[in-house]
């Protein structure tokens, strides 16, 4: 492995205890719900529903 693939290599752990996933755990009409109670508006997930 090439010395810049190991630096991702050993970064990746890192990066992932820093910005953790985000873990959705309520949706209702729009909105979703993270695991720390964070709402966002679920805006791109119609994009993909099309009646064909």
């Amino acid at each position: 492995m090439s010395a810049e693939l190991d630096k991702v290599a050993q970064d990746c752990p890192a990066d992932a205890i820093a910005n953790p996933a985000k873990i959705f755990v309520k949706a209702e009409g729009v909105e979703i719900t993270d695991n720390q109670g964070h709402t966002v508006l679920d805006a791109a997930s119609g994009l993909w529903n099309v009646i064909a």
